[in-house]
C-alpha cells in the first residue's frame, strides 16, 4: 500500500510501513476531504438530490468522463415534471446524450455551454450557424 507524504523534500510515494505522516494524520483538519468527527453524508438516490433544483437556477454539470448522466437524466425528468423554466445548465463539456438540450425540454433547460461537444451541436446550430455566417461576411471568421 502506498500512501502520499506531506514533505516534499521526499519522494512523493513510500510504502507504508516507511511513511511517518500524511495529510489525513495531521492535528488540524485543514483538508477538503477531511471527515468531520460525528458527521456522514447525507446519501440520496438521483430523483431525491434533483428536488433542489428550481426555476430560475443555474446548474452546473461537471463535464468529461464524470459526467454524471444517471443525474442528468434525472434532473431533465424534474424539470419536464414539475414545469420547471429557465434552468441555466453550465457545463464545459458533457458526454451522453444530454437529455436538458432535447427540443422537448426548450424553455425548461438552457445550456450555457464552455466548450460544444456534438451532444449539443443540434441544440444550438441555427445559432452556430447564424454565427458563422456573420463572420464569414463581416471578415473575421
Amino acid at each position: 500500500m502506498l500512501r502520499f507524504l506531506s514533505k516534499p523534500s521526499l519522494t512523493r510515494f513510500t510504502p507504508l510501513s516507511a511513511a511517518k505522516r500524511t495529510f489525513y494524520e495531521a492535528q488540524e483538519p485543514h483538508e477538503p476531504f477531511y471527515p468531520i468527527p460525528g458527521r456522514l453524508p447525507d446519501w440520496k438516490t438521483a430523483e431525491e438530490a434533483v428536488v433542489a433544483v428550481k426555476s430560475g437556477n443555474k446548474v452546473f454539470v461537471h463535464g468529461g468522463a464524470a459526467t454524471p448522466i444517471h443525474l442528468i437524466n434525472a434532473m431533465a425528468r424534474h424539470g419536464k415534471e414539475k414545469n420547471l423554466k429557465d434552468v441555466t445548465v453550465m457545463h464545459i463539456h458533457t458526454e451522453g446524450p444530454g437529455a436538458y438540450a432535447k427540443p422537448e425540454y426548450k424553455g425548461i433547460f438552457r445550456s450555457n455551454s464552455f466548450f460544444i461537444g456534438s451532444n449539443m451541436r443540434t441544440a444550438i446550430a441555427p445559432v452556430w450557424i447564424s454565427l458563422r455566417t456573420l463572420g464569414s461576411s463581416s471578415g473575421w471568421m
